[in-house]
């Protein structure tokens, strides 16, 4: 079976690993964690992972100091 991540909902995981993160930090990647958990890693985790590294890419350089 082939998924497709669409741009908007890769955008929405993006939104959600954000808004965990400002819950709690390191409560984005939990939630990263459980998405790539529930979708099988052969069809969604090179997407999902390339979303979170995104968020973290932009996190990163918005720290004081970077």
């Amino acid at each position: 079976m082939q998924v497709i991540l669409r741009p908007a909902a890769a955008a929405d995981i993006e939104d959600a690993i954000s808004w965990y993160d400002r819950q709690r930090p390191a409560l984005g990647t939990e939630f990263l964690e459980a998405v790539n958990a529930w979708w099988s890693p052969a069809c969604m985790g090179a997407a999902i992972q390339s979303a979170g590294a995104r968020v973290a890419e932009a996190q990163a350089n918005s720290e004081p100091g970077s």
